[in-house]
């Protein structure tokens, strides 16, 4: 099926819209106040013993104008969420150490924002301590990830490229704030990002040694000797990562805490390209290996388990931002490189390794959902190494943001048309071939396992109270004729109070692509039940 969008317009069709009257359970229509009211719940990341998960949840206040995050954590079980720290300071992107005893953060409690830290108790679930920060870099350090042997923290910053150390980017930002003149001239592509100036800086990746923290008792950073700085694994006139709109992580550390993996565009003229290509560098430093061969797209790199391989999603053709995404695997011992999903007719989306089994998990878009899928592996023979052989269909709902533990527990975030996003889990199969199974053992008149059927479970609740005073539609789908006699899916809300004997006015979504399609997710910027909500059909 294909799906041809276009440019964003909203439409609106019929003269006046008219708000239903409560319905009577007492639900009232959707408001623009209740959707400000929303918990924006963050990706999961649960614990290594997978007892607890933590999340970034972001809360507006209408009143003041702004919008703040803070640190919340559920048992995996699920049951009810509470702050893990209690502090005003905006915090964000929490990671558990590899042992579970500490977690990292990014914190605003300076500015620019810094890496925080501060340990962690296993079994009760709570910070144990004071906090205290893990860089003190002038131009602010985010996207902190731990070096699975707990030694290291790869972070990132952005630096004028042909500064050698912090003191010289320092000293270039004071001098620019001292000087009279204010313009700025810009000698190529890119100068901007939406409504942020680039400021002659490039994203570059750092490592600093997990150990270089502030003073326990004052959460103040020390004067740390050069050794003990941050080192800049990507210097150069080029971002590491790229300008990305979220979503997962475009670098990794390899299991063994050795090497780091990273998307980087290193064309002429970027502002064209979307030849993002993978890197790999050792994290002590040195200069590193491009190791992507497409001339398309390549990005978010994931090491197995094992560190035999790494994966990542790859575009095939160039300059073409909507081009299928394919999940490719490259073996480190070999250099092989070889596409996982060739024949799969979907655009891999987030994807996670299932420890401890070479398969990968991934969410792909299907008629308006984003379902849990699995790529199984084989090694075939010595000559082709591992394989994709098999694409597992799991549950059809709208997951992003996976993440799977040893537990065999695999969490991720969901989301729908009529709510935002909650984080859920899905237990998975201890047979490798069927995942998103489980299997008790048979009785004596059978004789095979007998399959029994599992759902995926919620771990948090942040949005239940609010979401059940208010009278959602649910979201329906249909399919029309388009272009070359094509099948084009569409969808409708219809507003609270539905009468199909009357006439409503009609609200047109026609949305900018080709890189995304309207479908059961929920959005802030073009809210199909918040249109509905004022008595029109949304289509």
């Amino acid at each position: 099926m294909k799906i041809f969008v276009a440019a964003s317009l909203v439409f609106a069709c019929s003269a006046f819209a008219r708000t239903p009257s409560p319905s009577a359970n007492a639900k009232h229509p959707f408001t623009f106040e209740d959707m400000m009211s929303l918990k924006r719940v963050g990706a999961p990341v649960p614990s290594p013993d997978g007892k607890w998960v933590v999340f970034d949840c972001e809360d507006v206040d209408l009143a003041a104008n702004t919008k703040i995050s803070h640190l919340w954590i559920v048992p995996a079980a699920g049951s009810e969420s509470r702050r893990l720290n209690p502090t005003p300071n905006h915090e964000e992107r929490p990671r558990f150490s590899p042992d579970g005893k500490r977690l990292i953060w990014t914190s605003k409690a300076t500015d620019p924002t810094q890496i925080w830290m501060c340990d962690f108790d296993p079994e009760a679930g709570r910070l144990v301590g004071r906090p205290h920060q893990v860089t003190s870099i002038c131009n602010g350090a985010d996207g902190g990830i731990w070096s699975p042997d707990g030694k290291n923290i790869v972070f990132v910053s952005a630096v004028y490229p042909d500064c050698k150390d912090d003191a010289c980017n320092k000293q270039r930002d004071e001098d620019l704030k001292k000087s009279k003149v204010k313009a700025k001239i810009f000698s190529r592509l890119f100068y901007r990002h939406w409504n942020a100036s680039t400021e002659f800086k490039r994203s570059h990746l750092f490592v600093v040694s997990a150990n270089a923290c502030a003073d326990r008792s004052t959460g103040k950073m020390p004067v740390l000797q050069p050794s003990a700085a941050p080192r800049d694994l990507t210097p150069g006139d080029h971002d590491v990562p790229p300008f990305h709109l979220g979503g997962q992580d475009m670098y990794a550390i390899s299991p063994d805490g050795q090497e780091v993996a990273y998307t980087c565009n290193i064309d002429e003229v970027e502002a064209t390209s979307t030849n993002n290509e993978i890197f790999i560098v050792p994290i002590s430093g040195g200069p590193p290996k491009k190791i992507s061969t497409s001339p398309g797209s390549d990005t978010t790199p994931l090491y197995s388990p094992d560190g035999k391989y790494l994966a990542w999603r790859s575009q095939t053709r160039a300059g073409f931002e909507a081009d299928k995404w394919s999940l490719m695997l490259y073996e480190l011992e070999s250099g092989r490189l070889s596409n996982l999903t060739p024949a799969f007719d979907r655009s891999i989306g987030s994807f996670a390794w299932r420890v401890p089994f070479p398969i990968v998990l991934f969410t792909a878009e299907d008629h308006g959902e984003s379902p849990l899928y699995a790529v199984l592996t084989r090694i075939a023979d010595a000559n082709t190494g591992l394989r994709g052989v098999e694409i597992v269909h799991g549950p059809r709902l709208h997951a992003d943001d996976l993440i799977c533990i040893r537990s065999n527990a695999l969490f991720f975030t969901r989301m729908s048309a009529a709510a935002p996003n909650e984080i859920w889990k899905f237990e998975l199969g201890e047979i490798p071939e069927a995942p998103f199974s489980r299997y008790r053992a048979p009785k004596k008149s059978d004789r095979q396992l007998v399959e029994v059927p599992v759902a995926p479970e919620a771990v948090t609740h942040m949005n239940d109270a609010l979401l059940s005073q208010i009278d959602m539609q649910p979201l329906g789908s249909f399919t029309f004729k388009g272009a070359n006699d094509e099948d084009v899916q569409g969808f409708m809300i219809k507003p609270p109070g539905f009468d199909p004997n009357k006439k409503y006015p009609l609200k047109f979504l026609i949305h900018g692509g080709p890189q995304g399609a309207w479908g059961n997710s929920w959005t802030y910027r073009w809210n199909a039940e918040l249109f509905a909500a004022n008595g029109y059909v949304v289509v």
